[in-house]
């Protein structure tokens, strides 16, 4: 993509492992291939618009509905594959390629954690970026997919990557959720409420017998209470 090349038919069998160059994987480094259909960026004057160019099972949306596609279009491949190795199965299913194709462009895919509950739901969440209908909703760039994935996976982004397309938007903040830190707390403002006082009558005098035994009762003896003032 740096080189404005785009491959548009990613698929498993076309990604090779160079068993001779092991330093960042012992299973060997892939190494991309069969570029029979990709082309330039800048002139893609002799592509049919509306011909299909990839395979089904791994064709982004808008190349089913017969679009040429682009950069996300591949990114979209890519992520149908990350949902095949976590989950061992595509997406997409059907039983004919029409049917897959419509899988593509309608269907909402199983979220990967459901078949495989392995997976890290940061993990699942950049595969269902990656398989997103609708490209800007896609990774910016191959390179902040990749960035996304080492972090789901906690582990370092590699220095290698060039992250200079990777857009400030929210879509392509990292994939994985995280509390921002702050030094100000957030003044929170509450409604005041009404503050209603009422008057302290004056005090009432009760006049209470005296009981047998308590003493002799004087003439209009009584016992004064005053009432308590409540604030709401």
């Amino acid at each position: 993509h740096q080189h404005s090349v785009i491959h548009r038919d990613l698929k498993p069998t076309n990604i090779l492992l160079d068993k001779r160059r092991t330093e960042g994987n012992p299973m060997g480094e892939p190494i991309l291939t069969d570029f029979g259909i990709a082309n330039l960026l800048r002139t893609s004057k002799g592509i049919d618009s509306g011909s299909l160019h990839g395979t089904e099972l791994y064709i982004s949306p808008e190349q089913a509905q017969g679009y040429v596609g682009n950069e996300r279009s591949d990114l979209y491949a890519l992520g149908v594959i990350l949902y095949e190795i976590c989950t061992g199965v595509q997406p997409f299913r059907g039983e004919s390629a029409a049917a897959i194709l419509m899988e593509h462009v309608n269907a909402t895919p199983t979220p990967p954690a459901l078949i495989n509950p392995n997976i890290l739901p940061p993990l699942s969440m950049v595969i269902l970026r990656g398989i997103a209908k609708d490209p800007e909703a896609r990774f910016p760039s191959a390179s902040a997919m990749a960035a996304a994935l080492a972090e789901a996976f906690n582990v370092p982004i590699p220095e290698n990557l060039d992250l200079s397309s990777y857009a400030t938007d929210a879509m392509s903040e990292p994939t994985y959720y995280k509390p921002r830190q702050s030094s100000v707390l957030p003044q929170v403002s509450t409604p005041s409420l009404p503050v209603i006082k009422t008057s302290t009558p004056p005090p009432v005098t009760l006049s209470i017998p005296k009981t047998p035994g308590g003493g002799a009762a004087l003439p209009g003896e009584s016992t004064p209470i005053t009432p308590v003032s409540y604030t709401h």
